[in-house]
């Protein structure tokens, strides 16, 4: 809570006291305006103090939506025609993200490169490793799909080996 948060606090609470406890001392017709703002008083200040509090959209906080085959490694992949799902990525630049499979789109697409390794981290595919085949065919650990969607650049959307649009 900073300085400003606790000073309206403060001034809120005095001046909600105050209403209530002086009430007595004010004449009858004035009795229950002073009351009744009081009550309506205390209520809003809370709610502005909790709205500042909430969590805003950030602009390092955004979502992206990509189109790949989601497969895990095996030795046979190399021959398999996998189907193209739309996936949408939320999470922070830089950080992990949540991915979410939001459904077919009606395309398929054959494995056409035989490599063992993603060439974006140079690691080796073990079996059962998550992995993202985009609709050229290349395929790529997922974790590093979704940190190449998440770079923010205009070619984030494109194959970072071919450069080919998705679709």
């Amino acid at each position: 809570m900073n300085m400003c948060d606790k000073i309206v606090l403060f001034l809120g609470a005095l001046m909600s006291s105050s209403l209530f406890a002086f009430h007595h001392m004010i004449p009858s017709p004035w009795d229950l305006v002073y009351v009744v703002l009081g009550c309506l008083m205390m209520p809003a200040i809370f709610f502005l103090i909790l709205m500042r509090h909430v969590p805003h959209k950030s602009e390092e906080k955004y979502h992206v939506s990509r189109v790949w085959a989601r497969t895990a490694y095996d030795a046979d992949i190399a021959h398999r025609t996998l189907a193209i799902s739309r996936v949408r990525i939320a999470g922070t630049k830089g950080g992990k993200g949540m991915i979410q499979d939001v459904g077919l789109i009606g395309e398929q697409c054959a494995v056409e490169c035989s490599t063992t390794n993603c060439v974006c981290c140079l690691t080796d595919f073990r079996r059962g490793d998550a992995l993202a085949v985009l609709p050229c065919g290349h395929m790529f650990c997922e974790a590093c799909i979704v940190g190449w969607s998440f770079s923010g650049r205009a070619s984030s959307r494109l194959c970072p080996i071919c450069r080919s649009a998705p679709g």
